[in-house]
């Protein structure tokens, strides 16, 4: 019988791919992002935007270009803000959620990988994920994934949908490579969106075999990447140096190319990028500050130039100049807040890393220039591996990496391949000193926080007792962070009053699990929790 595997998607807030692992029946594996665009120099990936223009959603590249009234750009950021399934886009009259327009993107995706895989197997998805995504948001990620044809019910999705970190995906991918096993590395992945970061202990595995499961050590995330990097461009480059053509003086009244583009009338900066972003034209001129980013990451400077027509008028954008000198220092306060985020990573003092082999980078924000002279000087040239030839010994590819972790993790299954660490703080909420008291740390390995049947404890606990005696019920909220997540109670009708409780991880299931001793009767009263569920997913569903 011919093995299943699972498509392995990177949704990303500026570009999306899909990889599959490939198997001829011989014995004969390899791991393939599949071609997803017509753009011969970048057909494995698509832009993450979707236009709405005469009833028509329009995906990628086109989406740009349809001069569409109607454009979404960025879901994913969004949808990470607002962690919950709220309309996104309006078009004649008909509201489209954040799971509509991604299942508009994946349902792309799918289509074209459905036409490449040939006669394998698909049993599912492994989704990626940045590092610390809330649950709610997984749950956007499944309605999506029905509305894009992979399953028929939100059952189906819940039962064969994996989620990954991307950070860990990258990890997975660069593992494969035998000269980097046994060796501890700093993942570095910088997209659109997010700056992931990931230490992780790379072990002995292929897609043939697992010896050993890859141990992640630490993650970490911040709301810095490449969106973020273009608007202090504009904010700190573009704007000073022409405002005179898009503000009036001090009183920045927006009258002319900038203020059209987007229809704006306000008088800050900030809010003036955001809004360009939700007409066509605007995008239009985003688009192009995009492209003097990304020009700049390989040149000494870049131009721009544009123009706009309307019934009145002409308005242009005449070629200007930027020089990478000028970018730069426009970053430069983004680049600090990496720098502190790499540091605090790595000198935790719960958790200190002072050992790192190497740095494997990840997503386009990554060839910023200034992004690998920080790792250089950080962690040495030698260490620090990109979209190159690394002393002739493996290539990089920093934009389907990503992509290809997930579709190895698809076939050797996560739980199996890796040992995972928690990405919240996990505790309950007292109600008496009005604080989460925390029982599993954020960082802790899912393989330390295990049941013990011997025992029937785990070493994570906490004693409780019941406040007020003639109280009925005990009760409890679960937390992730600082978010209560769950609440059960307990029937004290029976008890003493006096409680442990036992947080505990199954890594296999992905569920954060819990149970109950009464200390004063020394009995398990776990099965007297009124809930039907006594856990709560953490990991996959």
């Amino acid at each position: 019988m011919r093995q299943k595997y699972k498509y392995g998607i990177d949704f990303g807030t500026t570009n999306s791919s899909i990889a599959c692992v490939i198997d001829d029946g011989n014995g004969n594996k390899t791991v393939k992002a599949f071609a997803v665009n017509g753009n011969k120099n970048r057909s494995e990936f698509i832009r993450s935007i979707v236009a709405f223009k005469d009833g028509e959603v329009i995906v990628g590249d086109g989406a740009r270009q349809a001069n569409a009234s109607d454009i979404v750009t960025e879901v994913k950021t969004k949808l990470l803000a607002r962690k919950c399934d709220d309309v996104c886009a309006m078009h004649q009259g008909e509201k489209y959620y954040y799971s509509d327009v991604m299942a508009a993107i994946l349902k792309y995706l799918k289509s074209a990988a459905d036409r490449q895989k040939g006669s394998i197997i698909i049993s599912g998805v492994v989704m990626g994920i940045p590092n610390e995504t809330e649950e709610s948001v997984k749950a956007v990620y499944y309605d999506a994934l029905c509305k894009a044809g992979f399953y028929r019910t939100r059952e189906e999705a819940i039962e064969k949908t994996e989620f990954l970190e991307e950070s860990v995906a990258v990890a997975m991918y660069y593992g494969a490579n035998k000269e980097w096993q046994n060796k501890r590395a700093l993942i570095f992945d910088f997209g659109g969106g997010t700056l992931d970061l990931a230490v992780v202990d790379l072990k002995s595995q292929d897609l043939t075999h697992v010896c050993e499961r890859h141990q992640v050590y630490s993650k970490s995330r911040l709301s810095t990447a490449g969106e973020r990097i273009t608007r202090e461009l504009f904010l700190k480059v573009f704007l000073p140096r022409y405002g005179e053509a898009f503000f009036n003086g001090n009183e920045k009244q927006t009258i002319h190319l900038i203020g059209k583009l987007c229809d704006s009338l306000t008088d800050d900066p900030a809010e003036l990028w955001d809004e360009l972003k939700n007409s066509t034209i605007g995008m239009s001129f985003v688009q192009k500050m995009t492209r003097v980013k990304e020009e700049l990451s390989f040149n000494d400077f870049a131009s721009l130039s544009m123009s706009y027509g309307e019934t009145n008028g002409r308005c242009v954008i005449e070629e200007i100049y930027i020089e990478r000198e000028d970018f730069e220092a426009a970053i430069e306060s983004e680049m600090m807040r990496i720098q502190e985020k790499i540091n605090a990573l790595l000198s935790n003092p719960e958790k200190p890393c002072p050992n790192i082999d190497m740095v494997l980078m990840a997503g386009g924000s990554s060839s910023i220039p200034a992004v690998r002279r920080l790792l250089q000087n950080r962690f040495g040239k030698d260490k620090v591996f990109f979209d190159d030839y690394h002393r002739g010994c493996y290539y990089i590819n920093v934009m389907t990496c990503t992509a290809l972790g997930f579709a190895y993790a698809g076939a050797m299954g996560v739980a199996a391949a890796v040992d995972d660490v928690t990405s919240f703080d996990y505790g309950f909420y007292d109600a008496v000193q009005k604080k989460v008291q925390v029982i599993i740390k954020k960082n802790t390995k899912f393989s330390d926080a295990t049941f013990s049947p011997l025992t029937k404890e785990s070493k994570f606990y906490c004693d409780v007792r019941q406040t007020d005696p003639k109280q009925r019920f005990f009760s409890f909220d679960l937390c992730e962070g600082e978010r209560k997540v769950a609440h059960f109670r307990l029937d004290n009708k029976n008890g003493s009053g006096k409680y442990r409780l036992f947080f505990y991880i199954d890594a296999e299931r992905g569920l954060l699990l819990y149970s109950m001793y009464d200390r004063e009767m020394h009995t398990d009263i776990t099965e007297q929790l009124l809930d039907e569920e006594r856990s709560y997913k953490i990991v996959k569903e």
